[in-house]
């Protein structure tokens, strides 16, 4: 009997302290290649191992040298968008292979949700274009003047609207 995908945050975020080598996964994988390691934003191919593939709870990366001290450790499960199941007509609609189609579906849902709440988002009913023509260098990211859409600014005016502490203004002086 297969159960289903539970809810889950298919991420984990540790500070290294250069003693300790096991940083938890607390989310299901259920192939080894569904997670991806990394160390100060760099995805990792080798040095560590990884337990609790296919448990519900999750498992750990253990390295084999400790990360330094500071470093930023990310364990992320990031599930191929791909389908590889093919139905044939006619043929056998195991529950096995119907059960592992779909939790790779909700696995990547899952995933895709995670990036969606940290993103900026429009109020409901916007009717704003959200997205911005490309980045440049150096602009800063505001509310435009209609108050229904962001741009991009080289500089940011003071006036009325804005206030600035006293040290604010030593460290714009």
């Amino acid at each position: 009997v297969t159960m289903a995908v539970p809810d889950q945050v298919p991420f984990n975020q540790y500070t290294a302290n250069g003693v300790s080598v096991a940083f938890p996964y607390t989310f299901l994988i259920v192939e080894e290649g569904q997670l991806a390691v990394y160390l100060d934003g760099v995805l990792q191919a080798s040095g560590y191992t990884v337990s609790g593939v296919g448990v519900a709870g999750g498992g750990n990366v253990t390295f084999t040298t400790a990360p330094a001290n500071g470093v930023v450790v990310e364990n992320i499960r990031e599930t191929a968008l791909t389908r590889t199941t093919d139905y044939p007509p006619n043929g056998d609609l195991l529950e096995s292979t119907l059960d592992a189609d779909f939790d790779k579906t909700w696995q990547a849902m899952q995933e895709i949700n995670e990036h969606v709440e940290r993103a900026i988002k429009l109020p409901l009913g916007s009717t704003a274009d959200p997205v911005l023509a490309s980045l440049v260098a150096n602009r800063y990211l505001r509310v435009n003047a209609a108050g229904d859409g962001i741009d991009q600014v080289a500089t940011v005016a003071v006036d009325d609207t804005l206030v600035i502490t006293p040290y604010g203004e030593t460290l714009v002086a």
